[in-house]
């Protein structure tokens, strides 16, 4: 599915567009065209993640963020909490 198209609604896609969209989403397009009760919803391509981490600056940010965290492994699901309310304040 290399078309250009950046965003797709759930029906749209399914397994076959892992690639495409991730596997998460391409998994919920899977569930909805079985019937299963989804909510509605779409999904962002890879390509658009791409585009927006580039243009708006994060892929230089992100790291920088990630940095700040030292090291994580082993300190428990508690260390995110405190690790968000430091980035939102």
């Amino acid at each position: 599915m290399s078309s250009g198209k950046l965003i797709f609604r759930f029906e749209e896609i399914g397994q076959e567009h892992n690639e495409v969209v991730g596997k998460k989403c391409a998994n919920l397009g899977e569930m909805t065209r079985m019937g299963l009760p989804v909510p509605s919803g779409f999904a962002v391509s890879i390509e658009m993640y791409k585009k927006f981490i580039q243009d708006t600056g994060a892929a230089q940010e992100v790291p920088r963020y990630v940095n700040c965290f030292g090291e994580l492994k082993d300190k428990g699901i508690a260390v995110f909490e405190e690790l968000v309310d430091e980035l939102v304040g």
